[in-house]
């Protein structure tokens, strides 16, 4: 088995913050609720267009997982100057 990087880490980590699978799904209103979709991010990658609410809300919970951690193929720098983030 390969060992995981370090954004499977971060999914996963992520997901343990947001309560695991089932709360993450309905947190992040993931189509359906479907569990098995987060799940699937921890082998996968998580979709950037949930990498700010994530990171908004492991912060409020006191874990920041930030985007860059997540996603750090995505240029989060550009985007959050584009927004005044």
């Amino acid at each position: 088995m390969n060992k995981p990087t370090p954004a499977q880490k971060a999914a996963a980590k992520a997901i343990a913050v947001l309560g695991g699978p089932v709360q993450a799904a309905r947190l992040l209103n993931v189509k359906d609720h479907r569990y098995q979709t987060v799940q699937s991010w921890i082998r996968n990658q998580v979709p950037a267009e949930y990498c700010p609410l994530i990171e908004k809300v492991t912060a409020s919970k006191g874990e920041p997982i930030r985007c860059e951690q997540l996603r750090p193929d995505v240029a989060w720098g550009v985007l959050r100057e584009q927004v005044g983030a």
